[in-house]
Order: C-alpha cells, then structure tokens, then sequence
C-alpha cells in the first residue's frame, strides 16, 4: 500500500506516524493514512472523503477501471519506486477496535492552541491551553469540535470530540471514534514531574491546572481515564513517573468517580507510590464546574467596584 502511494506521488510524514498507521503526504494538500482495518487488510483513509483498498488508491488517483487497477499492480510496475522503506511488511492481523478511524479523525483536525468552545464555552485562558503542558494535546476540527486523542500501549486508539449544544438546554456535544476501544488522555510531561493527577477528561484536566498555584503547575502531570481502559495502560502510566512521585485522584464527585479512586488506590498502592485523593468543592461535580463557578463568582465581586464606583 505504501509503495503504491509513492508511485502516485505521496511521501511519508514521519513526525505524524506511528508504528501502526503510516501518514502520507501529497504535494497537493491530499493526507493518506494507512493502516489495518479490524478484517486484518491494509486499507487507507483520506482527508479528501476517498478510502479503502489499494485498488480503490489506484481508481482515485489515477482514474483506473477495477480491472487496470489490478492489471498495474499483477505488473508491479507500482512497485518499482525502488525506495527500500516500501518493503514487504508482515502480513496484517485482524485488530479490535477502529484505530484507523481514530488516526483520521486525528490527522484531519488543524493543530492550534486555541478553541472557542475551550475557551467561551469552557472558561479556559489561552494561557492554559497554549503552555507546554497542554501544547499539542488538543486540536480542533473543520466544525470547530475540541478533539482530543486517547492511546494506550498499542497507540493512538480513540478520540474524543467536544463541542457546545446543537440547542440551548440540550447537554454539550460529546462523541468517541465509533467502535474504538478506550484509552487515555496524556497531558504534556516535565522531568520535574512529581504529581500525577488523574481525572475523568481533558478539560477537567485543564480547569485543575488553573485551579492550581503555579508551583503546582509546574510539577503536575495529568492523565484523563475513560471507562473501560486497561490497568496494565494506568499503571504504566503511574510507573513513568519520576522517582518518588505521588499519584493523585481528582475524579468527579460521584459514583463512578468513587469507583475510578478506588481502583487508582489499589494500583498505586501496588507500585508503592504515595497516593491521595483531591476533589472539587462542593456542589461542583467535577473540576471545570468548580473553575465556572471561581470565575462567576470574581465577577460578581467585581462588578460593583467596576461599574459602580
């Protein structure tokens, strides 16, 4: 597959591929990924709407029937790009999940620092969302969704679309890679690290950080759970940090948050890592309810010296 979209022009974009999914590049603007779909064949995606098999590639690019397609790859005339990174690979496997769709999602979306949803809707400061802790963590896409990528140790896996309401009163917009297997979320990591603090999304993430003082900031690493995700992808998570660090439940105050501390206690516990508990005050539900509520409540302070002198 890759040797055939060299033969129509395409290069490799190594910075954004993975051992999994190779990203491809056209002069023309046009973005291939190219991975395995969970049947176990080598398929591709495009920011151009096209997909499929490498005889769909050879019908899109060069406008070939099913049957010249096929007669140009019997001739391996496609394969006489003669660059040595287009060898045989092994044979692919069938593979849960919908990584490749993951990848696309991803690989469509504008790398930015900013969003309007983050920041109008969410209270975010571009401040926050453009540090190195979040930097490249986020991007948006062309209907201006925060997307957000979740991987575990097989990779990108998922990824996580957030949006404002289609209607007033409806609950915000909120959608997964359909059939994509859960992972988690990483903020960016400092070799001064010595918090790691686990939350239920992205954004919670962010409103802790700036609920934080600075040099709380600059110590603390983050990681967003999704239900359903491996121990072993947590614990790993727990096992990169630096040496005496201290592992730090701030889920939301609920059920399903209870039960994410209690599992994150039992696999610090097992690392033998410092683990405590930090919750958002009450009745916040989570952390960017708490940083709204901070942040309406300064200006109601505010206002009267404002406006009424």
């Amino acid at each position: 597959m890759r040797a055939v979209a060299a033969s129509v022009g395409f290069g490799v974009d190594r910075r954004a591929s993975d051992h999994s999914h190779t990203v491809m590049r056209h002069s023309d603007g046009t973005k291939l990924i190219i991975g395995v779909a969970t049947s176990g064949h080598w398929v591709f995606s495009s920011n151009a709407g096209w997909q499929g098999s490498v005889v769909d590639l050879l019908q899109w690019r060069l406008g070939l029937s099913v049957g010249d397609a096929i007669k140009r790859l019997r001739s391996r005339q496609v394969l006489s790009v003669g660059i040595p990174e287009f060898g045989e690979r092994p044979k692919p496997q069938s593979r849960e999940g919908n990584a490749l769709q993951a990848k696309t999602e991803w690989e469509s979306a504008q790398r930015t620092g900013r969003s309007v949803f983050l920041e109008n809707e969410r209270g975010l400061t571009e401040e926050t969302l453009t540090c190195p802790r979040f930097a490249g963590t986020f991007r948006v896409d062309g209907r201006s969704n925060a997307v957000f990528p979740y991987t575990s140790h097989a990779g990108l896996v998922g990824v996580e679309r957030r949006n404002r309401p289609a209607k007033e009163g409806e609950a915000s917009f909120k959608a997964y890679t359909r059939g994509a297997l859960p992972g988690l979320w990483h903020s960016g990591n400092m070799p001064e690290d010595s918090r790691l603090v686990f939350v239920e999304s992205p954004i919670d993430a962010m409103s802790h950080y700036e609920m934080s003082p600075p040099e709380l900031r600059q110590v603390t690493r983050y990681v967003a759970i999704r239900r359903g995700c491996l121990g072993e992808d947590v614990s790993a998570a727990m096992r990169e940090m630096p040496e005496g660090a201290t592992v730090i439940s701030a889920c939301d105050r609920d059920r399903a948050g209870d039960a994410y501390t209690v599992l994150l206690r039992e696999l610090s516990d097992g690392l033998g890592l410092p683990f405590s508990v930090e919750a958002p005050n009450d009745p916040a539900k989570d952390w960017n309810e708490a940083l709204q509520a901070a942040k309406a409540s300064w200006w109601r302070r505010l206002a009267p010296a404002r406006f009424h002198p």
